[in-house]
């Protein structure tokens, strides 16, 4: 029997995770919440939407697990916020990982967790609660990753790396070796780190320099 779910959100990772949890796992979903300031709508994916501040009432914590899904807006500080206000509440939490995800069998994984597909997980890792880890993303061995941090799609996490809480990896970004990526900083999309990052630090990639050529000088 299928143990029912209730998503935090009301956007597209919200969207993005009912398809996953209906594709490969155990879970029904049979609902959502969100703060009262977005639940402009009573339905979402044409399943309920309760505002949070009454989420207990609709859909209590003695019988449903929860799955906050949002992006990393704000450093990751909103899902962090939700993913403990939740477990104030009294709420159990729900992880998706994919079954198409390589996880060595000495990986750690707390609660809370999404790894997605095709995903690799080196062994002696330690991975916190509340952590997105993208779908192809490689994390090497001997890393860890603190809470509420969030990894993006392909993203390549050398050996003994320590991710900091609430830090944000951008998509295809590559981290080198026996680093630390501070508390809260945000990696952007492509960059390389090769030093470790200061807590709230904002590390991006050169921008590509589009040269105009014109189609006589191109080659086939």
């Amino acid at each position: 029997m299928a143990d029912p779910l209730v998503i935090f959100g009301n956007g597209q990772m919200a969207e993005f995770a009912l398809a996953r949890f209906r594709r490969d796992s155990h879970f029904q979903v049979v609902g959502f919440t969100v703060d009262r300031s977005h639940a402009s709508e009573s339905r979402f994916c044409d399943l309920p939407l309760v505002p949070f501040d009454e989420v207990d009432r609709h859909f209590p914590a003695d019988s449903v697990r929860m799955f906050i899904s949002v992006g990393p807006v704000q450093a990751n500080r909103i899902r962090a916020d939700r993913f403990l206000q939740a477990r104030r509440l009294g709420y159990r939490f729900a992880s998706y990982i994919s079954p198409h995800a390589l996880i060595d069998p000495e990986v750690a994984i707390g609660e809370h967790c999404s790894i997605g597909e095709n995903a690799i997980v080196g062994p002696f890792t330690r991975v916190g609660d509340n952590v997105r880890i993208g779908s192809a993303s490689v994390v090497g061995h001997h890393c860890v990753l603190e809470d509420h941090c969030f990894l993006g799609v392909s993203c390549v996490i050398a050996g003994s790396v320590r991710i900091g809480s609430r830090a944000f990896v951008g998509v295809n970004a590559t981290v080198r070796d026996r680093l630390t990526i501070g508390e809260g900083s945000i990696i952007g999309a492509g960059a390389t780190i090769v030093r470790d990052t200061a807590p709230g630090s904002v590390h991006a990639a050169p921008e590509s320099v589009v040269v105009p050529i014109s189609a006589e000088r191109v080659k086939l």
